[in-house]
């Protein structure tokens, strides 16, 4: 004689296994992102400003200054992207993404860095 358990096991493992095989295979959630410069590229070809996409683009301009730092390093720590900010924002390629974060430039000018 089987347990009410077993018979209830039994019952429910085609349901899961046909629900295992319907579902789509996973995939890490960054590799759909595709993104220009500061800005994530959506389906319809439009650009918006996401986090993801600034941490990875603050991270490669952090790495022409020599500065070894990644995306996620950036995305994890506010500490991190506010010292980063503060070191390179002065460039004017960081105006949106260090937002009020970057140290004033003198004269309260903006300083352009073309490395």
């Amino acid at each position: 004689m089987t347990s009410p358990a077993r018979s209830l096991a039994a019952l429910l493992a085609p349901v899961l296994a046909a629900l295992a095989a319907a579902a789509p295979p996973s995939a890490p959630a960054s590799a759909a992102i595709r993104c220009h410069g500061a800005y994530q590229v959506t389906g319809d070809g439009a650009e918006i400003g996401t986090p993801w996409c600034e941490a990875e683009y603050l991270a490669s301009i952090a790495a022409g200054y020599g500065i070894a730092v990644s995306g996620r390093e950036i995305r994890g720590s506010v500490a991190v992207k506010r010292e980063i900010c503060q070191r390179i924002g002065s460039d004017y390629r960081l105006q949106t993404v260090c937002g009020d974060q970057r140290r004033p430039a003198p004269r309260g000018g903006t300083v352009i860095i073309i490395p």
